[in-house]
């Protein structure tokens, strides 16, 4: 076959000469290849984009399903009342901050305090709010949720009240959430006890916080100290009486918190300095005598004031949660939790096919590895057909994990970037053929039947003017007659500018791949592509 060899110049007009429409065709086949290559290229990457996603989204579910048969082994619900429990962890999902996995997680943590079926889907929106509006994890709001509620005695259903109890008193006090629960536990039990209310003995906590009195400090003598009032000693019994405190009423009802503090800020008003912190220490103990003094000196009227503060304290936690929220981080939050529910519906569609399929894989793995003897042969047979390519993967595998260490932040922006280029390069084609389609490359002046030749009336291969009707020999690569019907100029290629592609070749299959070669690399070269 002969070689001929073909110079392109793209936005402007097209150079030279083939000698066949053969040839021409060639080049156009060979150019309609290169499109559908780079087309094809488009569509694999967003094919793998959409494969990455049905990868993620199955794994979405699977971690959600995992999470679910977890709230299911340990609260033992039935299959009615874990499709209770799934619709609301998702409905969660879909309108709080947390993701579907992660409130099923939360009610992991309440299943493990404790609580049934019917107690954690009371509960569940009011620890989800506990932790949005305290900023702690869920599994530590659970804890804390169901802590004070047991302690308390309340029943799961008032959890919003005493969430919204909680949040109250951590804005209104120097205390944090981590502190409240924490005298919370030693003061909760004794507490409820006693009948003292949670927002009387939220209250006093919060007291106690602005006095530096935090967490265990502020509660651990003192729910010792309320149980020596019940069963006092002599000499507490006389120290009581000077002091004119009646902790309990006629029916042995305990007065309350505020009480005791307002009978003892008359009871020690006459008193010396040394016979007020006397009588407490006696009455209360050594340990508490803190604690009392404090409460004492804040007195019964504020410790009234903030209770009743904390008693109309509704919707607090929510609204804390929202505000929590209202910015760019709780708006990309409230969208990822959004997205992962869709994932997981979109996960949880395909589950039953792939959960088909990865048990007939295992029922398969399992009948092969039955036939000890044929697996040792088989591997024996493998172990020598990959042995020496291994060698070199292993390096290869060591430097691509470098590389996509470096690399695998930037796999999205790589995958969107050679989809534009796969784009631009498919519409630069197309245009190359339209230039091809409208230029005329082929003159036939010899071998045609009834051909005359002209009269030529010079040679304009290298420019020139030209006379309308007279004939010229042209063609840098090889004799052209050209007969122009109006009068001009010649210009050779050289001096006309543009982008100029050199394909050189054998003109058949083999040209497709190197005018694709040399199209790409004159692009990539001319445009940063």
């Amino acid at each position: 076959m002969e070689k001929v060899k073909t110079d392109l110049i793209l936005n402007t007009e097209v150079k030279g000469s083939t000698k066949s429409r053969a040839e021409l065709e060639s080049v156009n086949k060979g150019l309609s290849g290169l499109s559908k290559s780079a087309k094809s290229l488009t569509l694999a990457l967003g094919a793998a984009g959409l494969g990455g996603v049905m990868v993620g989204a199955i794994n979405k579910a699977r971690e959600f399903e995992k999470s679910m048969s977890k709230v299911e082994a340990i609260t033992e619900s039935t299959a009615s009342e874990m499709e209770g429990l799934t619709d609301l962890a998702k409905e969660m999902g879909k309108t709080t901050v947390f993701t579907a996995s992660e409130a099923a997680d939360a009610m992991t943590f309440l299943g493990m305090a404790g609580f049934e079926t019917e107690q954690i889907m009371d509960s569940l929106a009011g620890t989800l709010n506990l932790a949005a509006a305290s900023g702690i994890d869920l599994g530590r709001a659970a804890d804390i949720s169901s802590n004070i509620l047991t302690g308390f005695g309340k029943d799961a259903k008032e959890i919003g009240k005493v969430v919204d109890v909680l949040a109250k008193t951590v804005t209104s006090s120097n205390t944090d959430m981590e502190q409240l629960a924490e005298a919370m536990k030693y003061i909760a039990p004794m507490a409820n006890t006693m009948g003292i209310s949670i927002e009387e003995t939220a209250a006093a906590v919060g007291i106690l916080g602005d006095a530096g009195l935090q967490g265990s400090m502020a509660t651990r003598a003192l729910g010792t100290s309320l149980a020596r009032l019940s069963d006092p000693t002599t000499k507490m019994a006389g120290a009581i009486e000077n002091a004119g405190l009646e902790a309990f009423d006629t029916s042995g009802k305990f007065v309350g918190l505020a009480s005791v503090i307002e009978q003892l800020e008359v009871g020690l008003a006459d008193m010396t300095e040394q016979q007020r912190v006397a009588t407490l220490s006696i009455i209360f103990g050594k340990d508490a005598l803190k604690n009392w003094s404090t409460l004492v000196s804040a007195g019964s009227e504020d410790l009234r004031e903030f209770t009743t503060e904390l008693e109309n304290s509704g919707d607090t936690a929510q609204k804390m949660a929202d505000t929590q929220i209202d910015n760019l981080d709780g708006s990309v939050r409230l969208l990822n939790s959004a997205v992962d529910g869709l994932a997981i519906s979109f996960g949880e569609a395909m589950t039953p096919a792939i959960r088909e399929s990865a048990d007939m894989l295992t029922d398969f793995t399992g009948v092969i590895t039955e036939n000890e003897e044929g697996v040792a042969m088989l591997g024996k047979a493998i172990s020598i057909l990959i042995a020496v390519p291994l060698n070199g993967l292993v390096i290869i595998l060591q430097k691509t994990t470098e590389w996509g260490k470096a690399a695998g932040g930037a796999l999205y922006d790589l995958i969107q970037t050679a989809k534009e280029v796969g784009s631009a390069v498919s519409n630069a084609i197309n245009s190359i053929q339209s230039k091809l389609a409208e230029t005329s490359l082929i003159q036939y002046t010899a071998g045609v039947k009834g051909y005359e030749a002209p009269v030529v009336s010079g040679e304009r291969a290298k420019g020139g003017p030209v006379n309308s009707g007279e004939t010229y020999l042209v063609g840098e690569r090889g004799p052209e007659l050209f007969t122009p019907s109006i009068p001009g100029n010649i210009t050779p290629n050289n001096k006309m500018g543009g982008m100029t592609i050199n394909i050189s070749g054998i003109f058949g299959s083999d040209a497709v791949d190197e005018i694709g070669d040399a199209i790409v690399q004159r692009l990539t070269q001319s445009y940063a592509i």
